[in-house]
């Protein structure tokens, strides 16, 4: 989903690491941490995808 408003991609990578972090309370806490700061890495780096 290609966005014409890059300022709206950053806010919705750090939404998206939010919300798995929300959603592994009450499981694998481990691998959500990784995957919301390999999203949080992705987004500071400035990549496109």
């Amino acid at each position: 989903m290609p966005l014409k408003d890059k300022t709206s991609v950053p806010m919705i990578v750090e939404k998206a690491a939010r919300g798995i972090l929300a959603e592994a309370e009450n499981k694998d806490q481990n691998v959500a941490k990784d995957m919301a700061d390999a999203l949080m890495a992705t987004k500071e780096m400035g990549m496109e995808e």
